[in-house]
């Protein structure tokens, strides 16, 4: 989504790319392409007026992020934070807007019963503290 907002190229970080070994490829075509996306890019980041912000219970898993982020060239853009779903605050500064989450479930969880109780404490949390905002919720159930 930070990408999007700042208009960044889909892969404009990345190093190398199946289509450069064909044989009509061109290189200097490529590389012009290439410095536009980036140029954009960074443009692009300093452009956005959106805030980003990445919570996870497990440091480990905020580190992977904030790697990713900073691989992609949009960590600025993000402030990461160790946090629980259940006990989640509104950030400073955060007003409206759309909240994205990937909480645990199935066998990342473990039992059902965990899983009521915490998508309980967690859509408690979301009305408490997160009126007025939209939410999407990635869920490996059908309902």
């Amino acid at each position: 989504a930070d990408m999007m907002a700042a208009n960044m190229a889909p892969g404009v970080k990345r190093q190398q790319w199946c289509f450069e070994s064909l044989e009509d490829f061109e290189p200097d075509t490529w590389a012009e392409i290439k410095s536009e996306a980036n140029v954009q890019a960074r443009r692009g980041v300093k452009k956005v007026d959106a805030k980003f912000f990445g919570f996870d219970n497990d440091p480990k898993v905020l580190k992977v992020a904030q790697e990713n982020a900073r691989r992609a060239g949009v960590e600025e853009l993000i402030e990461f934070a160790q946090g629980d779903a259940a006990t989640i605050t509104r950030p400073s500064g955060f007003e409206n807007g759309v909240i994205v989450s990937n909480p645990p479930y199935g066998e990342r969880l473990g039992t059902e019963p965990g899983l009521i109780a915490l998508y309980t404490a967690f859509g408690g949390q979301l009305k408490a503290e997160f009126g007025g905002c939209k939410a999407s919720i990635f869920s490996s159930s059908d309902e």
